[in-house]
């Protein structure tokens, strides 16, 4: 029984994991198979207690190679256990500067973030600077263009108005031609009138 004990020690072996180093669970299972085998070694030996009087040399020899495997089960559960502890350890500061890195890589991609929106904020106000600047260039062109076509129809007012009083002068000077004429041809007619009654 010890010699199956012996052996199973001697070609235990850990899985292992990517990441970590062995697997806690196969850790685990070996620890309990061999306290599953060492239990049964206990109990033969206290089957075995009853007859020590009778007990033959090499039946002490057992007992003395049971004691040798429970010292070295102790030795190897201390190992298993120092193993455990460090990979427990390991995962804490893996986690830890996992943690740390994961802070640092965020606190970057917020600095690139707000530079984005700091460089996206200028342009915009460039462009927004810009507008208002060919809106106000617009707004003095409109103002210019309305005070030249403000000035245009002035002027083509009054030289409408002066057209008109030419027209109004002229329609009176013709007016007075047409009465003097007509004053002369009624002073031929009566000339002429006196003239026939005369002869």
């Amino acid at each position: 029984m010890e010699q199956r004990i012996e052996q199973y020690i001697r070609d235990m072996r850990f899985s292992r994991r990517k990441f970590g180093g062995v697997d806690e669970e196969d850790v685990l299972e070996h620890i309990q198979t061999i306290c599953e085998m060492f239990q049964e070694e206990l109990e033969l030996s206290r089957n075995g207690d009853r007859d020590k009087k009778n007990a033959r040399p090499e039946e002490e020899a057992e007992q003395e190679e049971v004691a040798r495997l429970k010292e070295e089960y102790t030795k190897k559960n201390k190992e298993l256990t120092e193993a455990i502890d460090t990979i427990q350890s390991m995962k804490k500061d893996a986690a830890v500067k996992a943690q740390v890195e994961a802070t640092q890589e965020a606190a970057r991609f917020r600095s690139e973030i707000m530079e984005k929106i700091e460089e996206e904020r200028k342009q915009a106000e460039g462009q927004l600077e810009f507008v208002r600047k060919q809106t106000e260039a617009l707004r003095q062109e409109k103002e210019a263009l309305g005070k030249k076509i403000r000035e245009e129809c002035k002027k083509w007012m009054e030289s409408v108005d002066r057209l008109i009083a030419s027209l109004t002068e002229l329609k009176e000077a013709e007016g007075e031609l047409v009465k003097g004429a007509a004053s002369e041809l009624s002073g031929d007619e009566d000339g002429i009138r006196n003239k026939r009654n005369a002869g």
